[in-house]
């Protein structure tokens, strides 16, 4: 009998240690959409931007803002669920500073194991994960959350930094705040400039965690690269970071594969 329950924990140990070890396979990269960017034009930078502001707006657009309506952006991630980290892929669609609806998949030896979506849409947000996760969540302070990340995505985009809808107050040389439409009491988030570069490091706020109460959060963006099909190439982060401040480690890690802006994303969001 005793030699049966050895055999049974060491089967179980290896189930465990496979199941474990198909989770950290990498995600495999989503394929790019047909579509393209398309070029709409160009605006001014507006004049009244804090000093960090408009020299990571010049230094990532160029001298002009390039019209970007909608975009569409995929890559893979690293997420952890409690103290277990999942490999993953997504995607993500755009009306910038309005809207966002992106796909999730969580990989097991480079299959889906699990799908969903998270979104904020006409204010309102939704985190989905289906079987085995069984994850559905909506109401306000989910929305709050979202909203957040929707501005937190928004150097995939910058243009959007330069619109009506992006309120900056200056800090100092290296730092600017930016205040956001929102449901409550008016969000905002801290952006931190690098002091040699000009980009945008990390942007840092109060966010909450499900249904709990608010937290201090923050996004970390690094490994800069230049995306064309525009007038004139933008550039954007290939990674994104984001840790709850009471956490040790991280519990997301984005990156980057494409962006095309200007295209179709009425399946997914509402579009004037």
């Amino acid at each position: 009998m005793k030699q049966w329950k050895r055999v049974i924990a060491g089967a179980g140990a290896v189930a465990a240690g496979a199941a474990w070890i198909g989770l950290q396979q990498p995600a495999p990269t989503p394929l790019p959409p047909a579509e393209r960017s398309e070029s709409r034009g160009n605006r001014p930078l507006p004049d009244g931007l804090p000093e960090p502001v408009r020299r990571y707006l010049t230094d990532t657009l160029g001298d002009a803002v390039p019209v970007m309506d909608s975009a569409s952006a995929w890559g893979t991630a690293r997420f952890r669920f409690g103290p277990v980290w999942t490999s993953m892929r997504w995607r993500a669609y755009y009306v910038p500073g309005y809207d966002f609806y992106r796909t999730l998949e969580i990989t097991w030896f480079g299959q889906t194991l699990a799908g969903g979506y998270d979104a904020y849409v006409d204010g309102d947000g939704v985190l989905a994960l289906g079987p085995p996760l069984h994850i559905f969540e909506t109401g306000p302070a989910i929305s709050q959350g979202e909203n957040v990340a929707l501005w937190a995505a928004a150097p995939l985009m910058p243009a959007v930094f330069a619109g009506a809808r992006a309120r900056w107050e200056p800090i100092d040389a290296t730092a600017a705040y930016l205040r956001f439409p929102s449901a409550g009491d008016g969000d905002l988030l801290r952006a931190a400039f690098d002091p040699t570069s000009g980009r945008i490091r990390e942007m840092t706020g109060e966010r909450y965690r499900g249904q709990d109460e608010k937290r201090s959060w923050r996004i970390r963006y690094s490994q800069w690269r230049s995306v064309t099909g525009l007038a004139s190439p933008v550039t954007i982060p290939h990674r994104a970071v984001v840790h709850w401040a009471d956490q040790a480690q991280p519990y997301g890690d984005f990156l980057v594969d494409g962006v095309v802006y200007n295209v179709d994303v009425s399946e997914m969001l509402p579009v004037d």
